[in-house]
C-alpha cells in the first residue's frame, strides 16, 4: 500500500479545519475498544474508545459550524441534518442489512438482534437496549450483532439537539461565521447542560447503570466537552501555538495517561470515563505539528483507519457477534477475524460511505434528508421482511427455537400438576423491583407497602384449612423457581406465597452485608420488607430465600481477577434466620450456582455450525462468579450450622460432578435458560432434595 494512496483524503482535508491527528485519536480510540472485543481481560477498559469517539465528534462538529455561515436558521438546521444523513445512513443500513441476513442463518431466534438493528435504523438502538435493562458487560449482550449500534443512537439523539442549542445561542441568524459573543453564550449553554449531565451521570452510575450508560442525557457531557473544547480552539489556537515546546512533552504525558486508563479494572468505571474524557480533551488541545504523538497520529496507518472507523466500528461487532454464534473467538482465528472486519470495513467505506458521503443527493437538502429517511425506511423493510415472513426459514441449524425451548422445559411442572396461571399472576402482581423495566408485562410499580408484602405472603384464601404455608422470597433466581416451589406447597398440603424483585438481594440487610454493592435497591425501604416478612411469618411455615448470591451487584468484587470474601453474606443471614426463628418458622437458604461463558452459553444452543464453539461443562474456574461460588458455597455449607432453625440447600449435588466441573446438560436437557439462570429442567434436578428438606424441616 503506498503512502500516497494512504494519505490520500477526501474534499475535507483541504479545509483548513482538518486536523489528521484526529483521524489518529479516531484509530487509537478504535484499536482499543476492538481488543476490548475480542478479550476483555487484555484491555479491561478499552470500551472507553467509544467515549473518546463522543469527545471527538462534539468538537469536530461544533469546529465545523462555527466557520459555516448560514442564511437563516432553517437553512442551517437543513444542511445540518442533509449532512448528518449523508455521513450516517448509507454504512449504517449497509451493516444493518447484511449482518441480520446473517444472523437469520446462525441464530435461531433472532427476534432480539433484528429489533436492536430496526432500532439504529431509527437512531434509537440505545432506548431499545435500555428497554430491556440490557447489560452490557454480560455475555449474552455478545449474542447481539447490532448492540454496537447504542453509541450512534447517543450521537443521533445528540445531533438532532444540537441545532436547537445553536439557534438559542443566536447562530445561523446572519450569513456570518459566529462571532465572539455568540460562541460565548453557545459556550456556557453547553456548559452548563454539561455540568447538569456529568452530576446525573457520577450520581446515578452505580444505582441506574443502564440509564447512564444508554440514555443521551447522561452521556450529552462527553460530546459537550468536545463542544466546549472547539469554542476554546478556535478563540486559543494561536496562544497555544506559541506554546509548542511545552506542549510537545506535555501531550506525550497525556497520551500516555489515555493509553493507561484502557487498563483500569471495571469496578473503577465511573473514574475512568471522566478521566479519559478529560485527558481526551487536553490531548487535543495540546497535539502539535511535529512532536512524537502528532507523528504517530498522522502515521499513515493510523490516518487510514481512521478514515475508515466508522465502516470498521460497524463491522468489527457485527463479525465478533456472528463469530460467537459460530467458530468462536480463539487465538487462530483472531487473523480471520480481523481480516474480515477489515475487509467488510473497507468496502463499505470506498462503495458506500465516501462516495454518498461526498456526493449531491440532491440540490435541496430537504429532498436529501427525505432520501436519507427513504433509505432507513428501506433497510427497516428488508429486515422486517427476514424477521416475519421469512423467520426461521433462512437458519441452517437443524433444530431451532422450538426444539431449544423443549430441552429446557420441565418434566414436573405442567397445567397437570400446577395451576400455572396462578403462579404467573402471583408473579406479576408480587414483583417489588422499584424500577421495573424491560418486559411488556410489567410497568412502573405502585408504592410498595407491607400491605401489598403481606397479601403475596398469605398464600390462597380459598384453601385457609392447609397446615401451613410455602413462601419464598428473592430476586429472578426466586421467580425462576417459584413454580417448583409451588408444586412442592401443593404435595405437602401447604399454601404458597412469595414477594421478590430483580437485582437485589431481597430480605438481606445491606448494612449487614460486607461489601455491600447495590444502591438501587435502597429505593425500596428494607426495613418495611423485612418487617411485613417477618409479621406475616407463623410457627410452622417454611420460608425459602434464593438469591444470585455471586453477582457482582451484591458483593463487591475488588479487582477483574479477584473476589469477594467468603463470609461476606455470614452476618446478614446469621440475622434473619434468628429473626425467622424467633417467629416459630423454619428457614431454607439455597445456595449459588456458577455463571456461563460464551463458549457454556453456545453448549444451549448446539448446531453444527458452533461445534468447535461449545463447551461441555463448566470449569470450576471460567469466571471470576463461579469461583467466588465454588467459595462461598463451601463456606455456607459450614456457617449454617451456626443459623437457628435453619438449612443450607447446596445446588453442588445436583448439578456438579465430584471434580468441581458442573453440568450443562443431562439426558438430553438443558440445565441453563441464560447464562446465570437454572432452567425449568434444571430446577427439576433440584426439586426432589427441595421437596425432603421442606418436608423435613425442624
Amino acid at each position: 500500500m503506498s503512502n500516497n494512496f494512504c494519505l490520500a483524503q477526501p474534499a475535507r482535508t483541504k479545509s483548513s479545519n482538518y486536523r489528521p491527528d484526529i483521524d489518529g485519536l479516531r484509530a487509537l480510540a478504535l484499536i482499543a475498544v476492538i481488543i476490548n472485543h475480542f478479550e476483555k481481560s487484555l484491555l479491561p477498559s478499552g470500551y472507553l474508545g467509544v467515549d473518546i469517539f463522543f469527545v471527538i465528534s462534539g468538537f469536530v462538529i461544533t469546529s465545523s459550524l462555527l466557520n459555516k455561515p448560514q442564511k437563516s436558521f432553517g437553512k442551517g438546521m437543513l444542511n445540518f441534518y442533509a449532512r448528518r444523513m449523508k455521513r450516517l445512513v448509507p454504512a449504517l443500513a449497509f451493516c444493518v442489512i447484511i449482518t441480520s441476513a446473517l444472523t437469520c442463518l446462525f441464530d435461531p431466534a433472532p427476534g432480539s438482534s433484528l429489533r436492536t438493528g430496526l432500532s439504529a435504523l431509527l437512531g434509537a438502538s440505545n432506548l431499545y437496549l435500555f428497554s430491556q435493562s440490557t447489560d452490557y458487560f454480560a455475555p449474552s449482550t455478545e449474542l447481539n450483532t447490532f448492540t454496537q449500534t447504542w453509541s450512534l443512537g447517543v450521537e443521533e439523539q445528540f445531533y438532532f439537539l444540537f441545532p436547537l442549542l445553536l439557534g438559542t445561542a443566536g447562530l445561523w441568524r446572519t450569513n456570518a461565521p459566529a462571532n465572539h459573543r455568540t460562541q460565548r453564550r453557545l459556550g456556557w449553554i453547553i456548559f452548563i447542560l454539561s455540568g447538569l449531565s456529568l452530576l446525573g451521570f457520577l450520581a446515578l452510575y452505580k444505582s441506574q447503570t443502564a440509564a447512564v450508560y444508554f440514555l443521551m442525557p447522561f452521556r450529552f457531557w462527553e460530546l459537550g466537552f468536545g463542544c466546549i473544547l472547539a469554542i476554546i480552539n478556535l478563540n486559543l489556537a494561536q496562544k497555544l501555538k506559541h506554546l509548542n515546546q511545552f506542549n510537545r512533552p506535555l501531550s506525550l504525558l497525556v497520551f500516555t495517561a489515555l493509553i493507561t486508563t484502557f487498563f483500569a479494572p471495571e469496578q473503577l468505571a465511573t473514574q475512568a470515563t471522566v478521566l479519559a474524557v478529560a485527558l481526551t480533551c487536553i490531548l487535543i488541545a495540546l497535539t502539535a505539528e511535529g512532536s512524537f504523538v502528532y507523528k504517530l497520529l498522522t502515521h499513515r496507518y493510523s490516518l487510514w483507519i481512521g478514515m475508515i472507523s466508522y465502516s470498521l466500528y460497524l463491522w468489527h461487532w457485527s463479525i465478533l457477534s456472528l463469530s460467537n454464534w459460530t467458530v468462536g473467538i480463539h487465538a487462530w482465528t483472531v487473523p480471520f477475524q480481523v481480516v474480515a472486519m477489515v475487509g467488510m470495513a473497507t468496502v463499505s467505506y470506498y462503495a458506500i460511505e465516501k462516495p454518498l458521503r461526498f456526493a449531491d443527493w440532491h440540490s435541496s437538502q430537504l429532498i436529501t434528508i427525505i432520501f436519507g429517511v427513504l433509505t432507513s425506511v428501506v433497510g427497516i423493510l428488508i429486515v422486517l421482511l427476514l424477521g416475519k415472513p421469512l423467520e426461521g426459514k433462512l437458519f441452517l441449524g437443524n433444530g431451532g427455537k422450538e426444539a431449544a425451548d423443549a430441552r429446557l422445559a420441565s418434566s414436573l411442572v405442567n397445567p397437570d400438576t400446577i395451576k400455572i396461571e396462578d403462579v404467573e399472576a402471583k408473579l406479576k402482581r408480587c414483583n417489588v423491583t422499584p424500577f421495573l423495566l424491560g418486559n411488556n408485562s410489567y410497568k412502573l410499580q405502585a408504592p410498595v407497602d407491607s400491605t401489598l408484602i403481606k397479601d403475596c405472603l398469605r398464600g390462597d384464601a380459598n384453601n385457609s384449612n392447609q397446615q401451613g404455608r410455602l413462601l419464598l422470597v428473592g430476586d429472578s433466581f426466586a421467580e425462576k423457581l417459584a413454580p417448583h416451589v409451588a408444586l412442592a406447597a401443593q404435595k405437602l398440603g401447604y399454601q404458597f406465597g412469595m414477594i421478590y424483585g430483580y437485582g437485589c438481594p431481597y430480605l438481606l440487610s445491606s448494612a449487614k452485608i460486607k461489601g455491600a454493592s447495590f444502591p438501587k435497591c435502597r429505593y425500596l425501604n428494607e426495613q418495611i420488607l423485612e418487617q411485613a416478612v417477618l409479621e406475616s411469618l407463623k410457627p410452622g411455615d417454611i420460608l425459602i430465600l434464593r438469591l444470585h448470591l455471586v453477582s457482582k451487584s451484591y458483593v463487591r468484587y475488588p479487582t477483574v481477577t479477584s473476589h469477594p470474601e467468603a463470609d461476606s453474606y455470614d452476618a446478614a443471614l446469621k440475622d434473619i434466620a434468628d429473626k425467622v426463628a424467633q417467629r416459630g418458622a423454619n428457614f431454607i437458604v439455597i445456595g449459588p450456582n456458577p455463571l456461563l461463558a460464551k463458549q457454556e452459553m453456545m453448549a444451549l444452543k448446539p448446531e453444527w455450525f458452533n461445534s468447535l464453539n461449545r463447551a461441555r461443562a463448566i470449569p470450576p474456574k471460567n469466571s471470576e462468579e463461579t469461583i467466588y461460588f465454588n467459595e462461598l458455597d463451601n463456606h455456607l455449607a459450614a456457617e449454617s450450622k451456626r443459623w437457628s432453625g435453619a438449612n443450607y440447600m447446596s445446588l453442588k449435588p445436583y448439578i456438579c460432578r465430584p471434580d468441581s466441573f458442573c453440568l450443562l446438560d443431562k439426558d438430553g436437557h438443558f440445565l441453563y435458560s441464560d447464562d446465570h439462570h437454572l432452567s425449568p429442567y434444571g430446577h427439576d434436578l433440584l426439586f426432589p432434595a427441595l421437596l425432603n428438606l421442606a418436608k423435613h424441616s425442624p
